[in-house]
């Protein structure tokens, strides 16, 4: 019977030493859990204000770029194909005016995108045919509006993925003067129909087409 107690005994022992261990590595890893959420909660919102920081840095960047190219080529045509024309851009305000939208997404690699609004001044010609009648086109379309810029924020770094520039006023120099636009103007230049030789022509009597 000394025997039996014994092993008793020794058993009780072991299950008390196992449920004081797992009760101690439990406590440690829900601490562990708990510390590390709030860390996670520290860094997100850390990060939405660098992010924030740095967006506004990158569109500084992209005025100053507008600025520089106008300023270094203000000749510069530009194509639409099959069109040339020429253009170029003032932004009157800086990125510290810009109005962002930041939005949270439930991804680890892409966690915000943001739209970026900014004031922009665009001057462009009407479209032409040919490279050398660009060139020699003085007369400037003004329109005033506002450009909206896409970010994505991908792996730590903002990346631009679109914009889109809505004109709220056309104007045109007009004596010196900027003037409205009272109608719509075509900016683009129509095909021409290709002539039609005897035979098209015979043919389109015929079908009345």
């Amino acid at each position: 019977m000394r025997w039996v107690t014994g092993l008793l005994i020794l058993g009780m022992v072991t299950m008390s030493s196992c449920a004081t261990v797992r009760g101690w590595r439990g406590g440690e890893r829900d601490g562990s859990a708990a510390e590390t959420s709030a860390t996670e909660a520290l860094d997100t919102s850390v990060s939405e204000q660098e992010s924030q920081a740095q967006l506004r840095r990158l569109v500084d960047e992209y005025i100053a770029r507008a600025e520089a190219d106008r300023k270094s080529n203000p000749d510069r045509i530009l194509r639409r194909r099959p069109y040339f024309f020429r253009e170029y851009s003032e932004y009157p305000g800086r990125a510290a005016d810009a109005e962002i939208e930041m939005t949270a997404q439930d991804s680890r690699t892409s966690p915000f995108v943001a739209d970026v609004r900014l004031e922009r001044v665009r001057y462009a010609t009407r479209y032409h045919k040919s490279r050398d009648a660009a060139r020699l086109d003085e007369n400037f379309l003004r329109d005033t509006g506002t450009e909206t810029l896409n970010y994505e924020l991908r792996n730590g770094r903002w990346t631009r993925v679109g914009s889109f520039f809505l004109a709220e006023a056309t104007e045109e120099r007009v004596g010196g003067e900027w003037t409205p636009v009272q109608r719509v103007l075509q900016r683009d230049i129509a095909v021409a129909e290709p002539e039609q030789g005897w035979f098209g022509r015979t043919w389109s009597r015929i079908t009345g087409r």
